[in-house]
C-alpha cells in the first residue's frame, strides 16, 4: 500500500472471509458428503444462515441448519510475527459453530458431525479464504450432547476451531511522521487516507576505494 498508515486489519474481516468461503463452497461439499455417506441427493439441506456472531436463538427452528462464525481474538498458540518490511503476520482463532435440528437424537447427532465435517474440509482445503489468509491449522472439534426438543425437532450443536494466519495486519513503521516531540499532532482531516509523496530526488554518496 501507498497509504502512509498501511493496512489496519481487524478480526471482523477474517470472520467475513470465513463466512464467504463457507457459503461459496458448501453446496459442493454437502453433495460430496452425501456421496461419501451414501445419503440420497439433497437429503442434507443447505444451511439457512451463515452469520458472524456468537449468538443464535437455538429454539427458533426456522433458522436451522445454521453456521455461526466468530473470532474471539488471537489464538494464543503462537505469537504475531514481524516480517522484514515491518508488517505483522497474526494468528487468529476462528470458531465455527454448527446448529442443526433433526427428527430424533440419532439423526441430530449425525447431522452435527456431517456439517462440522464439511466445515472442517472447506477450511483446510480452501485455507487461503479467497486470498485473505496465509495458512490455517485445525485445532479442535467438539459436539454438544445436550439436545433440546423444540417444535417436533431435536436441536443440537457442534463446533470446529482453527488458527488462521493473516499477513500484513499492521505496519510497525507506518503512520504520519511527527518532526519532533512536542510538535503539533497530525491533522485528522487531512492525514487519514493520505499517501506517501513520490520521491523527487535521491542523494547518493560514492566513496572510492584504492585497489
Amino acid at each position: 500500500m501507498t497509504d502512509i498508515f498501511g493496512d489496519i486489519i481487524i478480526g471482523s474481516q477474517l470472520e467475513e472471509a470465513v463466512v464467504a468461503t463457507l457459503e461459496a463452497w458448501f453446496p459442493v461439499y454437502i453433495r460430496e458428503m452425501e456421496l461419501q455417506q451414501s445419503i440420497p441427493q439433497d437429503a442434507l439441506p443447505l444451511p439457512r444462515s451463515f452469520i458472524t456472531t456468537d449468538k443464535i436463538n437455538r429454539e427458533n427452528t426456522d433458522q436451522l441448519p445454521a453456521i455461526v462464525v466468530v473470532s474471539p481474538g488471537l489464538s494464543g498458540r503462537n505469537s504475531p510475527k514481524q516480517e522484514g518490511d515491518g508488517t505483522f503476520r497474526v494468528p487468529w482463532a476462528i470458531s465455527i459453530g454448527v446448529f442443526v435440528g433433526g427428527q430424533d437424537r440419532t439423526t441430530t447427532k449425525n447431522l452435527i458431525r456431517q456439517y462440522v465435517g464439511i466445515c472442517r474440509a472447506i477450511m483446510l482445503q480452501k485455507q487461503s479464504l479467497g486470498g485473505f489468509a496465509d495458512g490455517t491449522t485445525w485445532l479442535d472439534e467438539s459436539y454438544d450432547n445436550s439436545f433440546a426438543f423444540v417444535d417436533q425437532e431435536t436441536i443440537g450443536a457442534g463446533s470446529v476451531i482453527f488458527e488462521v494466519w493473516v499477513a500484513g495486519v499492521v505496519q510497525r513503521f507506518g503512520g504520519p511522521a511527527v518532526p519532533f516531540e512536542g510538535s503539533p499532532a497530525p491533522d485528522p482531516d487531512t492525514q487519514p487516507g493520505s499517501e506517501w509523496p513520490p520521491i523527487q530526488t535521491v542523494e547518493v554518496t560514492v566513496t572510492n576505494k584504492e585497489e
